[in-house]
């Protein structure tokens, strides 16, 4: 029976980071907070490929700092994402976590509208008028939303954080 030798939840999370530096030692020039998320990314999803496709916008880390620093809500797609994000953190700064796809009066409005329980929970999170984070992790509709709603609407979350399946040239 394979019994590991390291179980730890520390313990893992550590070896895991040292792995991913092992591998990808150039991530280390991307700076310090890129270099943070990108493990993290990594690590969360044991996809060395984001090291390739991930991309961040010059604001990124003052935008999410500033918005946990003010108890921003941190609202996910899925309930995927939503697990992914440590409860722990996001309570230690008074960050509601959230997932209103699953809520009935988002079902609700996805059925009337005849469109994605994903594209009424954005628009359910851009009513709020609180901005927060919002992390998309598999419902493309949702990322389009938000999208659409910056652009045309004039909705400003404190951050987007998006996949997006459309791969490209190495990290700037």
């Amino acid at each position: 029976m394979f019994r590991p030798s390291i179980t730890a939840p520390a313990s893992i999370e550590e070896r895991s980071f040292e792995i991913i530096d092992a591998e990808l030692p150039e991530a280390a020039s991307l700076g310090k907070e890129r270099h943070a998320v990108l493990r993290r990314v990594i690590h969360a999803t044991a996809d060395f490929d984001y090291a390739r496709n991930i991309r961040f916008h010059p604001d990124f880390y003052g935008a999410f700092l500033a918005a946990v620093r003010r108890g921003a809500p941190i609202v996910c797609d899925v309930e995927m994402v939503r697990v992914g994000v440590s409860r722990v953190r996001a309570e230690a700064f008074g960050c509601p976590l959230e997932c209103p796809i699953g809520d009935k009066d988002v079902a609700e409005e996805a059925a009337r509208l005849g469109c994605t329980r994903a594209i009424a929970a954005v628009r359910k999170a851009a009513r709020s008028g609180r901005g927060g984070v919002l992390a998309v992790g598999n419902a493309p509709t949702a990322l389009t939303e938000a999208v659409r709603l910056v652009a045309e609407e004039g909705w400003r979350p404190d951050l987007i954080i998006g996949m997006a399946a459309r791969p490209g040239p190495a990290p700037r």
